[in-house]
């Protein structure tokens, strides 16, 4: 009698810590679009084709206007027009990565240092769906955080912002911007648009 009042006990505590724990991390996680937009201003945004086809609306993110590549936090936000899968997400960032070193005559980065944070990037993403939005923000610690706000599949409506993966190495976040960011950027007219001139 007194075993099963306490199972049942035990059942219903750990449920209540189990609900609990999951609020908390789902509050947290819609927290970050509205710390976002109290925190940081938009300097810009900026449509990314290749040929004909739209692959995402960019939008950048800042403390300070006009853009200093040394204020920080700052974010990134990618809103996709198609779907993407994993390996040519990485595939894409280290080609941008090898166009951006071709400008300098040492690289900014050690190779092997780059091939690292691929590997990190292979493990924090998964495939990209049409809708999909990918928010990278920076912050003033360095510390590069990934989320994902997954679109529903029901009523066009989206789930809220999940953490994909964190990287705290802190050069990782300045040189995963700089694909968007340096003033040596494959795509210098979204760049233009993205920090506002």
């Amino acid at each position: 009698m007194y075993t099963q009042k306490f199972f049942v006990f035990l059942l219903f505590s750990l449920f209540s810590v189990v609900s609990i724990a999951a609020d908390t991390a789902t509050s947290k996680d819609h927290d970050v679009e509205s710390t976002l937009a109290s925190s940081l201003q938009k300097l810009g945004e900026g449509q990314m084709n290749i040929l004909f086809w739209k692959v995402y609306k960019a939008e950048f993110y800042s403390t300070d206007s006009p853009y200093n590549e040394k204020t920080y936090p700052k974010a990134l936000k990618l809103t996709y027009q198609r779907d993407i899968e994993k390996q040519e997400f990485i595939d894409a960032t280290q080609g941008e990565w090898v166009k951006l070193n071709a400008n300098f005559s040492e690289r900014l980065i050690p190779q092997v240092q780059e091939d690292k944070w691929l590997t990190q990037l292979s493990e924090i993403f998964h495939d990209i769906k049409e809708d999909d939005v990918i928010l990278f923000t920076l912050s003033k610690e360095k510390q590069a955080n990934f989320y994902l706000k997954a679109a529903s599949n029901s009523e066009s409506k989206s789930l809220d912002y999940q953490l994909l993966g964190s990287i705290n190495e802190p050069t990782f976040g300045d040189y995963f911007l700089s694909i968007w960011l340096s003033e040596k950027t494959s795509e210098p007219k979204l760049r233009k648009k993205l920090i506002g001139q």
